[in-house]
């Protein structure tokens, strides 16, 4: 596993994770699920899925839907099987799903740990058959600046598409950044793959829909 990513696997634990990130009733995923529900999605993939909220969520719900996760942190892998959730340990960037092989894949507050964007609207895209999600808890660094030019930590320039910091690191390696991605780079993206688009603020998320 990346240097980047083995963070949640040895360094934080599932505790924490459930207060910092595991409610289901956040309105973000409240607001997501509702999108899936009114469209009449009857299959759903939730990557980078941590601790399962959403599946938890649907059930509080009442809706019956066909959930699939993908994640990479073996102790959340391990919750989930033995609470019998469809969990395959993977990476997003690379999925072992066909294409167009699951009405809705969405991806909550993954993006901004990561490097590029690319490669994981790609995936998304590739295996979605009407629509994928993705929500980004961080700004874009071409429209609020201020959170990169206040912050105490380590920054980077990401290849013109965006700033990485080095949110967390231990014994020399960085095991946590936060990307702040340019809207404009992904846009543009967006556009030279055709891909149909909409981005917009809800909930104190920005929303990027991709849809076929």
């Amino acid at each position: 596993m990346s240097e980047h990513l083995n963070y949640w696997e040895n360094h934080y634990s599932k505790d924490k994770f459930r207060i910092d990130c595991g409610s289901h009733s956040k309105p973000f995923k409240v607001f997501t699920r509702n999108f899936i529900f009114k469209n009449r999605y009857q299959s759903v993939l939730d990557c980078g899925a941590g601790l399962f909220s959403e599946y938890y969520g649907f059930k509080n719900d009442g809706v019956d839907i066909d959930y699939s996760a993908v994640e990479i942190t073996d102790k959340y892998i391990e919750e989930g099987k033995s609470n019998g959730i469809d969990v395959v340990k993977s990476n997003i960037d690379h999925m072992p799903f066909a294409d167009e092989s699951i009405d809705c894949v969405f991806c909550h507050d993954v993006i901004n740990h990561q490097y590029d964007f690319r490669p994981f609207i790609n995936e998304l895209y590739r295996v979605c058959k009407k629509s994928a999600i993705i929500t980004f808890f961080k700004p874009f660094c071409d429209e609020d600046d201020s959170e990169i030019k206040n912050s105490p930590f380590k920054n980077r320039y990401l290849d013109g598409i965006g700033v990485v910091l080095d949110r967390v690191t231990i014994n020399g390696e960085v095991n946590c950044i936060y990307s702040f991605f340019s809207r404009k780079e992904i846009e543009n993206y967006l556009i030279s793959k055709k891909i149909n688009y909409e981005i917009l603020k809800k909930h104190d998320r920005m929303f990027l829909f991709l849809m076929k």
